[in-house]
């Protein structure tokens, strides 16, 4: 399933005019999850920024229903099929987001090498409590998936759908 929204134009040079229009593909298959954001310049020939650009397309959509909920999706599932960390190794480096020396959350994961420092400090490099291969998986070493659960995946599918 593929969807392009678009969702107006914006003024993303700063000169006081709203001509870059916005455009946010979604593509699911039902195990993975993408979401790309496009702005174009005002013929749409070319783009001033594409990919991961959700975080910089928020505060153009404060109150855009659509967006925000393609945002929470994209912030939570985005190729969940190239999870570097087990479970246990992502929800303790997400909680690391909440502590007063992280407070710039979108860029937490300094560096691999960082990464992995903080999750040996916490015993967590090789988790084990999950297993991959038959050994103690440790950070980094494969792409793991997260599930998208049921709920999420009608939500989805009702957001292409609408």
């Amino acid at each position: 399933m593929k969807k392009t929204f678009n969702l107006g134009k914006i003024d993303y040079l700063n000169n006081g005019k709203k001509n870059c229009p916005v455009e946010i593909d979604l593509d699911f298959d039902d195990k993975r999850l993408s979401i790309c954001g496009t702005v174009w310049n005002h013929i749409k020939s070319d783009c001033y920024t594409a990919g991961q650009c959700l975080d910089d397309l928020k505060e153009y959509f404060p109150n855009d229903k659509i967006f925000n909920e393609i945002y929470l999706l994209w912030k939570k599932y985005h190729l969940n099929d190239m999870q570097a960390g087990s479970p246990a190794q992502m929800q303790y480096l997400d909680s690391l987001a909440a502590t007063p020396d992280n407070l710039e959350s979108t860029n937490l994961y300094k560096s691999y090498d960082w990464t992995c420092e903080q999750l040996k400090q916490a015993d967590l490099l090789d988790d084990k409590s999950y297993f991959y291969n038959g050994k103690p998986y440790r950070y980094g070493s494969a792409w793991l998936s997260k599930i998208v659960p049921d709920e999420v995946k009608q939500q989805i599918k009702d957001l292409i759908n609408n």
